[in-house]
């Protein structure tokens, strides 16, 4: 993808994150951000019937704490919030990212990429 093609919110590899892409991720994503992790919800209630389940949306000031962000070519996206699934040492965190190259929003389970189905 070149220079040119790339929406406001791409982070080339070797890059830094800056306040302004940080702000275009955050501002870009977040209703879907919300619909997959409301969505990552629901498949965790089921898996895991009466755990307790928290949520955390990220702002533009999380992605930049506490050391900044530089995209590596081994990541494959960057999270935007996550869920915690029970308490103590049986939590559970599940990220939910956006994807540098394709920019869609997943949840990562068991290390690998969980999309939801659209909502109809």
């Amino acid at each position: 993808m070149s220079d040119q093609d790339r929406p406001p919110w791409s982070l080339p590899v070797g890059e830094r994150l800056d306040r302004e892409r940080a702000e275009q991720l955050v501002t870009t994503f977040r209703d879907e951000v919300i619909r997959v992790g409301r969505a990552l919800r629901r498949r965790m209630a089921a898996e895991r019937p009466g755990a307790p389940i928290t949520s955390r949306l990220y702002e533009p000031r999380h992605l930049l704490e506490p050391h900044g962000y530089t995209r590596s070519d081994r990541i494959h996206g960057i999270g935007l919030g996550h869920l915690v699934v029970g308490g103590g040492f049986d939590a559970d965190v599940v990220p939910v990212c956006v994807g540098w190259e394709d920019g869609r929003v997943y949840a990562v389970i068991d290390l690998k990429p969980w999309y939801p189905e659209p909502e109809a």
